[in-house]
């Protein structure tokens, strides 16, 4: 599973910016949640300095919950319910 959202690109005159790494279609919620925290889910347990279990386990039941979640839709989803509240 990759976590990358964003890719960095360069304009003809040399700005910087930021275009979306995969198709909207595939970019969840969760994902952009992850790509803002320093460790992607699937790496936490490896870098923690011996992790007790017990909160190991709350957080994984955190991040399931979170992708199982209905409101854990694409940003394809998300832009279009905001063009449909616009009209």
């Amino acid at each position: 599973v990759s976590h990358r959202v964003l890719s960095l690109a360069a304009g003809t005159n040399g700005d910087k910016f930021y275009l979306p790494a995969r198709d909207l279609e595939q970019i969840r919620v969760v994902d952009v949640l992850d790509a803002t925290r320093r460790t992607p889910p699937d790496q936490r347990a490896r870098t923690a300095p011996n992790p007790d279990p017990e909160v190991q386990g709350v957080i994984n039941g955190l991040d399931q919950a979170a992708r199982e979640s209905t409101h854990n839709g694409t940003l394809k989803d998300l832009a279009q319910q905001s063009i449909d509240a616009r009209a």
